[in-house]
């Protein structure tokens, strides 16, 4: 895409980071539940010992989208994973490169990581995400299924 830039997110993107943030959880429907301050993507990712990192993609000074992800720092591979939290891209923007220039930007950041591989999440009903990475080769993990717990914190 002319003009598109791709490159980690710095203290000037958190206002436009966060917004974008807010659009994919209103998009997955856990908006209600959405808690990222301006002050946590600051600390949390541009700290002393950044928890998380993102790529944006900026085109005429705009972002249009990021890609989140965390490092897990090594497996049974004794090799690290990179997790790829989320990858979103503005309705505007979509079908234009965006999204295959940021996931191309993560899988870049895992390489150097010494990463064994990358892995994510999709929504079941996300037909356009699967078609998405299923056209770069990736595949549905059918080894694993997902489980969780929720945590109450200690004060309740």
């Amino acid at each position: 895409m002319a003009g598109l830039t791709v490159r980690q997110f710095r203290e000037a993107d958190v206002p436009a980071l966060l917004t974008l943030m807010k659009a994919l959880a209103r998009f997955e429907g856990y908006e209600d539940d959405f808690r990222v301050t301006e002050e946590d993507l600051c600390l949390m990712g541009l700290g002393a010992r950044p928890a998380f990192g993102a790529l944006v993609a900026e085109r005429q000074g705009q972002l249009e989208g990021y890609a989140a992800y965390y490092i897990i720092p090594f497996t049974y591979r004794m090799r690290p994973t990179l997790v790829l939290k989320e990858l979103y891209v503005s309705a505007e923007a979509r079908s234009v490169g965006a999204g295959r220039q940021l996931f191309e930007a993560v899988y870049a950041v895992a390489a150097e990581a010494g990463a064994a591989q990358m892995e994510w999440l999709v929504l079941p009903d996300n037909h356009v995400a699967k078609r998405f990475y299923k056209a770069r080769g990736r595949f549905q993990d059918q080894a694993w299924e997902r489980w969780g717990l929720a945590v109450r914190a200690a004060d309740q």
